[in-house]
């Protein structure tokens, strides 16, 4: 029987580095993700040549549910007066109810209506508090986000929020396995980037996989680093622990992001 709850700890770092000019913030995201129920057991595909039904494995999907438990943050002088701004809206994806089907290869969201409508109710909470115009424009680019389900599902395939604890790794598979996808480090690069996922080898219940990446056609971006590694214990869809490290150069400033997950239980 799966295990109802997870509890995983997210650690975020961003450096960014310009000529002599260096900024720094922290994150600490706790994160509780909750199995909720399984879809598509009995589900069967017709087949012609036999003019029958058969079992369908491939249906089978696993609904879960994120809630940030907490989330922390230390930022540069610049941008200490933002701390608590930029917590809050940290919260907008609670209750988020992850889909994860075709063996682990695929993600949707399954209450898509309901984010969309819990955010203005998020959103005009925080504008009690804060007002200016950069407030406003931050605002109004997660308001993009919700307008279409791609913008929320963004949040699966980003590191910074839920990337890394769904791999989109099947649980069984051959000793030559691989996968690309395309992901996102955060919201602030606002690109996209390949992530290529290789297993290397299986120690006492545990797969390790390594983890490197590459820019897309026609970016501007060039990667110096991407380099990391994830456990996850045999039979099992989430990972214990993981660790990325990125460098990255987009007009003449040099980007590092350390992200590292752990997982409690």
């Amino acid at each position: 029987m799966e295990v109802k709850d997870k509890l995983f700890l997210l650690r975020s770092e961003l450096r960014n580095t310009r000529g002599d000019h260096v900024d720094h913030c922290s994150f600490e995201r706790l994160l509780n993700i909750r199995f909720l129920r399984e879809t598509g057991r009995n589900a069967t595909v017709y087949n012609e040549e036999f003019r029958m039904n058969f079992y369908s494995p491939s249906s089978i999907s696993s609904i879960y549910e994120i809630e940030t438990v907490d989330f922390f943050m230390k930022a540069s002088s610049r941008l200490s007066k933002a701390q608590e701004f930029i917590r809050r809206i940290n919260y907008r994806y609670d209750w988020m109810q992850a889909k994860i089907k075709d063996k682990n290869l695929t993600l949707s969201v399954e209450n898509i209506k309901e984010l969309q409508e819990r955010w203005p109710r998020l959103k005009a909470a925080i504008l009690k508090d804060y007002k200016g115009s950069v407030v406003e424009h931050a605002l109004s680019e997660i308001d993009k986000q919700f307008e279409t389900p791609e913008g929320i599902y963004r949040s699966l395939s980003q590191y910074f929020y839920f990337g890394l604890i769904f791999p989109c790794i099947p649980k069984v598979h051959n000793e030559n396995w691989n996968h690309q996808r395309n992901i996102e480090f955060s919201d602030y690069e606002n690109e996209k980037f390949e992530e290529i996922i290789s297993y290397i080898q299986t120690n006492d219940g545990k797969k390790l996989y390594k983890i490197t990446g590459n820019t897309l056609t026609d970016s501007i971006t060039t990667i110096h680093e991407y380099d990391g590694y994830m456990n996850i214990q045999e039979d099992d869809t989430f990972p214990t622990d993981v660790k990325v490290n990125i460098t990255f150069e987009r007009d003449n400033i040099i980007n590092q992001w350390k992200f590292n997950l752990l997982r409690y239980n």
